[in-house]
């Protein structure tokens, strides 16, 4: 069976969240049954935005293979005035154990470019740690990607709700 890529749809939510439950177990970080409830959410949201019919800025593609999901990808069309276009920016992009190194993020990552021209953006970004299999391989450097030596990645946490 061949692997497809697929627009979000509710059938596919339950199979994401086991997805990033096991990536969350793979790399030691905790997955509460709330943090479960707060994907699912998400997903749900994401998902909406893309059954409205409308120009939804945040997407969800699934690779699926028959009715099992393998992979998925986040994405965001971010305006950009400063650049006078819209970035795409690549939020989430995981795949099951048993298909990496099968050519799944590849489709993901050739669909998600796709969508970005088609919505005239001007350009993809992402961020990856460095201490990421993906990023010690050179998955994203072998798909175009330059990472850029005068930029600076900043992040400030904020609390949310009960303060965590």
């Amino acid at each position: 069976m061949s692997i497809t890529i697929e627009s979000l749809e509710k059938k596919h939510i339950q199979q994401i969240c086991g997805l990033i439950k096991g990536y969350r177990a793979e790399t030691a970080k905790e997955f509460s049954e709330e943090d479960y409830q707060k994907v699912l959410d998400q997903l749900e949201f994401m998902g909406s935005l893309s059954r409205t019919g409308g120009e939804a800025l945040s997407r969800v593609f699934v690779a699926a293979e028959g009715e099992s999901v393998v992979g998925y990808i986040g994405v965001h069309m971010i305006p950009f005035p400063l650049m006078a276009g819209r970035e795409l920016y690549i939020s989430d992009l995981l795949v099951s154990p048993d298909y990496r190194g099968r050519g799944c993020g590849s489709l993901l990552l050739a669909h998600a470019e796709q969508f970005a021209q088609a919505q005239s953006c001007k350009r993809l970004m992402l961020n990856n740690l460095k201490e990421m299999p993906s990023y010690a391989r050179g998955f994203y450097a072998a798909h175009g990607f330059t990472e850029r030596e005068n930029a600076a990645n900043f992040v400030k946490k904020l609390l949310v709700g009960d303060g965590q």
